[in-house]
Parts: C-alpha cells; structure tokens; sequence
C-alpha cells in the first residue's frame, strides 16, 4: 500500500539559534506524532513555541530541493528520508537558520 507524505518542516529554537528539522507525513497530526519521535530519538527536549510548517509543494535549501511530497510502500522509509534524517543525526541535530 503506497501512503502520500507531504514536506512538513518542525521549527524550533533556544532563543538564540533556530532550528528547522525535515518531516514527511499525511497530515499535522502524523507530522507531530513524527517531531515527537524525531525528538526522543535525539534526545531533545521541543519547548513550547516548536512549531510545524507545512511545505506540499518542497522547499529549497542553498540549492537543494526537499520534495514537497513523498511515496512510501508499506512501512518501509525511502532512502531519501533516511538518509536525511542520519544526516540531520549526524550534524547535531539540526543547524541554526540564521546563516540561512
């Protein structure tokens, strides 16, 4: 069974630096049940004013291009998610939006 995703991307921040975290869901509540278990997977601690904005269409990064959608077959996650979210792990968990 194929189950259409949508680009949503979490925002969130300390007060000093922001945070944007790539997540693909079918709607704003998949997307939070998504931020709550990218959180406890990093270990993060989301404050109140984290946030989800929803981006259908993509969204383009220092020319490179989310997809505002994806395709998933059953459970399994596609390559691209995965590899963005062991990038997104590796560097820290997400970068600051002020150089952006």
């Amino acid at each position: 069974m194929e189950i259409k995703k949508t680009l949503w991307l979490l925002e969130y921040g300390d007060g000093h630096v922001g945070r944007l975290v790539p997540l693909y869901a079918v709607d704003e509540s998949g997307a939070w049940l998504e931020a709550a278990a990218w959180a406890i997977r990093n270990r993060v601690i989301l404050p109140e004013t984290a946030a989800l904005i929803h981006f259908p269409h993509g969204f383009t990064i220092h020319r490179c291009t989310l997809p505002g959608e994806i395709i998933e077959t059953g459970e399994e996650k596609s390559d691209q998610v995965a590899d963005q979210e062991e990038a997104h792990s590796e560097a820290g968990g997400g970068g600051s939006t002020s150089g952006r």
